[in-house]
């Protein structure tokens, strides 16, 4: 603006000769009328700003104003609508399936809190992690014991109870030193097997193995050997397998009942009997059990597992084994056959039948039979000699008598002419077995 008010002094001061009137006179006339307007100037340049007046003091403050009166309050406003809350799911150890918006859930597995935005499940919150445990405290003093509190008053004895009932009987001690007694009448109870078992335990050796393998050093106890025992051990309610006794008669062997001294184990071959020597299983052949009511008792099939009549009895008779070499009947006699078993068991000789069943072997002899000679025992009121194969009592020995068909002619013979008695699994004792058919010799101490 100073610049504009400069440039108009300029123009009024070039233009104010042209207004007075022209001559020499020195009284000034009259102002005459404006002339026109000349053309504008060229602009001239833009002089230099000037320096800055100083600032002067600020004026005085007026006087306040009178205060308005305050305006109407405006209508409010309508309250909005409510957002939309969590739907809390529950706990699960992985997301849920099909969730809604603002469904709410907490994962075990990672210890996370989510929440479904529509799209994905969102971090709600986390499980903060656990502090680090404390140090231990020092543990304090031993509290001082306290008084001993005044003994209670002793109660009074309560009644005896009812006696039980009688227990079984335990398993057998260890073997004493050598008695004078053997065989029946020392006769010693073992125990009732815990296992059942059929009437087919691959014969007499077989159920010997089996007592033996319950009751240790045990056999199969015959008829007249558990009734000698006086076991005071309640028979079981199934009744339990025992073997046929025998004894030599008048008229021959005949099967026993009876708890005699010298009848011993019954080894003849029947289906009404023992089974069959113990080597079936079905409902045709039956044996003897033992139980409460009869002590002994026949005709009990032999398709029934039952326990088996265990016994500890010594005896004398010792079973050495089979001779791993088998021999033709011509032996060079029973000498000859006494001389083989001691290559195989020094001190041993060919066992006949009674001491082979009275050594309650459970070695199971081979397939074909093994050689055995035969027992024999004195007939009563006939006189001469009775030979059996059916009896392994303690009145036998061993019997010399030559036959054809027996011993294979006291083992000097070796061809088809001549038979022999071996040990088997089935008929336990057999006649008819050629003596050209080599066989291991059965070997007793």
């Amino acid at each position: 603006m100073s610049r504009l008010i400069l440039l108009m002094g300029v123009v009024v001061l070039f233009a104010a000769p042209g207004c007075n009137g022209e001559g020499s006179s020195t009284t000034e006339g009259e102002i005459g009328p404006q002339g026109l307007q000349g053309d504008p100037g060229t602009a001239g340049a833009d002089g230099v700003d000037g320096v800055d007046g100083v600032q002067g003091p600020q004026g005085l403050q007026g006087i306040p104003g009178t205060a308005g009166v305050d305006g109407v309050d405006g209508v409010d406003g309508v309250n909005g609508v409510n957002g939309p809350g969590l739907v809390w799911l529950g706990t699960f150890a992985a997301p849920p399936g099909a969730p809604s918006e603002n469904d709410a859930y907490y994962n075990s597995t990672d210890g996370i809190a989510y929440v479904f935005d529509s799209v994905t499940w969102q971090i709600l919150a986390k499980d903060g992690v656990d502090g680090v445990d404390g140090v231990d405290g020092v543990d304090g003093l031993p509290g001082l014991q306290g008084i001993q509190g005044i003994p209670g008053t002793a109660g009074a004895d309560g009644a005896d109870g009812s006696d039980g009932l009688p227990g079984p009987q335990g398993a057998a001690g260890p073997a004493g030193p050598p008695g004078s007694v053997w065989g029946e009448p020392a006769a010693v109870f073992a125990g009732f097997t815990a296992g059942l078992y059929d009437g087919n335990q691959s014969g007499h050796s077989g159920m010997n193995a089996v007592c033996d393998s319950e009751f240790a050093g045990s056999h199969f106890c015959h008829v007249s050997e558990y009734l000698l025992c006086n076991s005071a051990t309640p028979a079981p309610a199934l009744g339990a397998w025992v073997a046929d006794s025998c004894g030599v008669s008048g008229f021959g062997t005949e099967v026993t009942l009876i708890g005699n001294r010298l009848a011993g184990r019954s080894i003849s071959v029947s289906t009404y009997r023992n089974c069959y020597n113990w080597t079936h299983n079905d409902a045709t052949y039956t044996g003897n059990a033992i139980t409460t009511e009869r002590t002994t008792y026949t005709g009990k099939n032999c398709d029934v597992p039952r326990p088996l009549a265990c016994c500890s009895t010594p005896y004398l008779e010792i079973f050495s084994g089979f001779t791993s070499t088998s021999y033709t009947g011509d032996m060079g006699g029973q000498a000859g056959a006494h001389f083989l078993c001691g290559l195989d068991f020094p001190g041993s000789h060919m066992c006949h039948m009674a001491e082979y069943y009275r050594a309650n072997t459970t070695t199971l002899p081979p397939a074909d039979g093994a050689w055995i000679d035969k027992s024999a025992g004195f007939k009563m009121g006939s006189g001469g000699t009775f030979i059996t194969t059916v009896c392994a009592s303690s009145e036998l020995g061993r019997s010399i008598a030559c036959s054809t068909y027996n011993n294979c002619y006291n083992w000097t013979h070796s061809d088809n002419t001549y038979t022999g008695n071996t040990v088997t699994e089935e008929k336990v004792t057999y006649t008819g077995k050629n003596c050209d058919t080599p066989r291991p010799i059965a070997c007793c101490e």
